[in-house]
């Protein structure tokens, strides 16, 4: 699934599209946490509360390119630095 052409996705959205992209990686749940929160800058601990948010077309674009790199298990810390 990609929304990349989606006009409007969802912190939720983020998150299942994360969950979905990276079936074949380990630890994908909290691989797709750690990358919707470095994406959109939202806490962990506040992600639950800002589910609602909307992400702006370049987080959109910014989430699938590091979804991209890390389902071909580049590992994480690389590319959030």
């Amino acid at each position: 699934m990609n929304y990349m052409k989606m006009m409007k996705m969802t912190v939720n959205d983020a998150l299942i599209l994360a969950k979905e992209t990276l079936f074949n990686v380990p630890d994908r749940d909290v691989d797709a946490v750690w990358i919707v929160c470095a994406v959109t800058g939202i806490k962990r601990n506040s992600l639950h509360f800002e589910k609602d948010k909307e992400l702006t077309e370049k987080q959109i674009l910014t989430l699938n390119a590091i979804l991209e790199r890390r389902k071909t298990r580049e590992p994480l810390q690389y590319i959030l630095g």
